[in-house]
């Protein structure tokens, strides 16, 4: 079985413990960071893992920014893709060459229905999206719907081979942000 975790972390340093803890308690085999707050000049290391980074570069400080770790026994390489979002897709091969986009969305940086359906249309089935969108809807755990939440949800509503993975239990305490999507292919194919 694959173990993938994504996580909002904002700050890879101030939470290596966790993260430490993390990989020794579920040995995962994909961790998906957002938020980790790098400056370019910071590339961090986990032992066993080969690291996928996209940093922030329009801010004056560390800030946003996503990282993807896969397990060095598992095959992977970083894809391209156009868009102007934090955003970085790795494909990986597990039983089946999977794309994984891990992507976070700041609540300073609007996005429309048209960013999202770029880096789409650019994902070649199966893939998973997941990641930090800053959006919130009832039908993925939030106490609210929002207006980004709202955008989320026209897309699922626009893609019918597009599935939410989210359970409707909320992902954080405090808040309900971290949001995974999939290829329907895929899906069908973990139950």
């Amino acid at each position: 079985m694959t173990c993938i975790i994504q996580w909002s972390i904002n700050g890879f340093y101030r939470r290596s413990i966790d993260i430490n803890r993390v990989i020794y308690d579920l040995n995962p085999n994909i961790i998906c960071f957002q938020e980790t707050n790098f400056k370019n000049s910071h590339h961090p290391n986990l032992k066993n893992y080969t690291e996928y980074i996209k940093n922030r570069t329009t801010a004056n400080r560390a800030s946003g920014g996503v990282a993807t770790f896969i397990k060095n026994n598992i095959d992977s390489k970083e894809i391209i893709i156009r868009t102007h979002l934090q955003a970085i897709v790795t494909l990986v091969e597990l039983d089946k060459p999977i794309h994984i986009c891990n992507i976070y969305i700041p609540d300073s940086s609007p996005f429309t229905t048209a960013n999202i359906e770029n880096i789409l249309d650019q994902l070649s089935k199966p893939y998973i999206i997941l990641g930090d969108f800053n959006s919130r809807n009832t039908s993925w755990g939030c106490n609210l719907t929002d207006l980004r939440g709202k955008t989320i949800e026209q897309i699922i509503e626009n893609d019918q081979s597009l599935i939410l993975l989210n359970n409707g239990d909320p992902t954080r305490y405090n808040s309900s942000n971290g949001l995974t999507l999939t290829s329907s292919s895929l899906a069908f194919s973990m139950e």
